[in-house]
């Protein structure tokens, strides 16, 4: 797949960075504070794990991003404490089970691959040091021009194309730094408020 000309990705950076700045006009302060707090949150539920079954944080991190695909945010969880417990979980992928098997079991943490999974480990393992920014369908929908993902079955793979994910990182970056944010605090910000709640 071709890559972006200069001129594609910055023509791709205004737009996100504009469709950014609408989201964060009609955010009210009730979600943004929810977006800031969601890392630290899924954080502190990543640690309770890991205190529970007597791993590091960052491979109970790891367990949950690998199960996130598809999932919703409470389903994601009660599948995380299920692989930890032995248990099929109930609702994720079973590749994605499969992976977070290996993890639990072996120790494999070469098991986290993607850019949007990569990202969700590190926001969870480390939301205090993290400037990643995790872009799931939802957000790529929420932030991404539609010119630029029409004709794509799934959006996600628009994104995948080489230095397309940096790029609105990036801008999420910037935009998070111009107001005070994390970079993963307004992209939950955006993703709740899109979504409708934080689950």
């Amino acid at each position: 797949m071709s890559r972006l000309t200069p001129a594609e990705l910055g023509q791709l950076r205004r737009g996100v960075r504009t469709k950014i700045r609408k989201h964060l006009d009609a955010i009210d302060h009730e979600t943004r504070t929810l977006g800031e707090r969601w890392y630290p949150t899924a954080h502190n539920e990543a640690r309770l794990m890991a205190e529970t079954y007597g791993v590091p944080v960052d491979t109970a991190a790891a367990v949950i991003a690998v199960l996130s695909p598809r999932l919703r945010w409470s389903a994601n969880l009660a599948d995380a404490w299920s692989v930890f417990e032995g248990e099929t979980p109930r609702n994720a992928l079973e590749r994605s089970h499969r992976k977070a098997r290996a993890i639990v079991d072996h120790g494999d943490l070469d098991q986290v691959r993607g850019p949007k999974v990569t990202r969700f480990r590190r926001n969870i393992s480390d939301p205090q040091g993290s400037r990643d920014v995790t872009l799931d369908t939802w957000m790529i929908k929420a932030i991404v021009p539609e010119r630029w993902t029409f004709g794509y079955s799934d959006p996600y793979k628009f994104v995948e194309r080489v230095g397309v994910y940096d790029a609105i990182q990036a801008v999420m970056q910037s935009e998070a730094s111009a107001i005070g944010m994390m970079p993963h605090g307004l992209q939950a910000s955006i993703w709740i408020h899109v979504r409708g709640g934080a689950g």
